[in-house]
């Protein structure tokens, strides 16, 4: 069909909903399909933004990346990867124009900075690394990470959450080094998720190195503030006794007759002495 004219974005007009060809082949994970569309020149970046210029998250449509990313698709996810960028940068989108703050019937230049391919490939890449952390895909939200795909605290915590339970802690290892760059986690989901997470970590990791991670975020966490004093619980340890004073007649305090012979006594013995 493509070889006899066929569009290679399908039939996708203004204000469509519809997904690309591009798009459908990335959630099942065809390849070979992929790389044909990309050779026929299929849009990597199809469902970023939506054909009014609003990011097309909120339409409810999904990107090759994140659709790839979503379903484990690694081999494909590669090949989107490695399409260079298309410079596209006399388009503004409607978001972008209200970040701006300017009238929309106002003619608008673009600022020097990223151009619109490059901040679409960056909401692409952020949406693809949020939905490998969803669906479990370690290996993938990694190699995203590598390509430095910021951290959101929702995604770095389901990664974490991930490695433990499949018992991956080198890259648990790898996670806990990165606390410091994620971003906003004085929040209620690191108190009612993230803490409870990191403190079964703490309990049953046998890693040297991420207990001594787990004790500095731990610290971190609570600040610079004096650790107050932890009152003591239950019974005091009873001090050793010295066996010096077992049945010594030179210190001994009461004797006692045991089967006609005496037995000497002290104090601190029998105060020490169990029930039984």
């Amino acid at each position: 069909m493509l070889d006899a004219g066929a569009h290679v974005e399908g039939f996708v007009n203004e204000g469509s909903c519809s997904e690309t060809p591009l798009q459908l082949a990335a959630t099942a994970g065809h390849f070979e399909l992929v790389n044909l569309l990309l050779e026929k020149g299929a849009d990597p970046l199809a469902g970023v933004l939506g054909k009014s210029g609003v990011t097309a998250s909120l339409q409810g449509i999904s990107n090759p990346f994140s659709q790839a990313a979503a379903h484990g698709h690694r081999n494909v996810l590669r090949k989107l990867l490695s399409q260079p960028e298309v410079s596209n940068e006399d388009i503004l989108s409607l978001e972008d124009i209200l970040a701006e703050g300017a009238d929309v019937s106002c003619p608008l230049t673009v600022k020097p900075g990223l151009s619109r391919s490059s901040k679409a490939r960056r909401k692409a890449l952020q949406d693809a690394l949020y939905q490998s952390a969803e669906h479990e895909y370690l290996d993938i939200t990694m190699e995203l990470r590598n390509l430095s795909v910021p951290w959101t605290l929702h995604a770095w915590l389901k990664s974490l959450r991930t490695s433990f339970i499949q018992g991956r802690w080198s890259i648990t290892q790898c996670l806990l080094k990165e606390f410091d760059g994620v971003k906003d986690v004085y929040c209620e989901d690191m108190i009612s998720q993230g803490l409870p997470l990191m403190f079964d970590i703490f309990q049953q990791s046998q890693n040297d190195v991420i207990v001594r991670q787990m004790a500095a975020i731990f610290s971190h966490c609570y600040g610079p503030y004096p650790i107050p004093t932890i009152p003591e619980f239950g019974q005091k340890i009873k001090p050793a006794i010295d066996p010096s004073l077992l049945n010594n007649k030179e210190k001994s305090e009461i004797t006692f007759l045991v089967e006609g012979k005496p037995f000497y006594g002290q104090r601190a013995l029998l105060s020490a002495a169990s029930s039984r």
